[in-house]
């Protein structure tokens, strides 16, 4: 991923050594720094991650409409 890419989508590279110090920025658990100062490589943080929203009752699948057409229960 290209310099210009990641500051489009908002996307950090963090070296490791940096990775404590940054960690109560970031809203890192404690295990979770940990886990990746184990595999000892620098981290992407990506701080603009787009929202999808969905719809808590989606539509129902058109086959279904079509079942309750044929048998009037639209």
């Amino acid at each position: 991923m290209s310099a210009a890419e990641m500051e489009k989508y908002g996307i950090e590279a963090i070296p490791i050594r940096e990775l404590k110090g940054r960690a109560d920025d970031l809203h890192m658990a404690p295990e979770t720094v940990e886990e990746l100062l184990k595999q000892g490589e620098q981290i992407y943080y990506a701080h603009n991650l787009p929202v999808v929203v969905t719809p808590h009752q989606p539509e129902p699948p058109v086959f279904l409409l079509n079942i309750l057409e044929k048998f009037g229960e639209k």
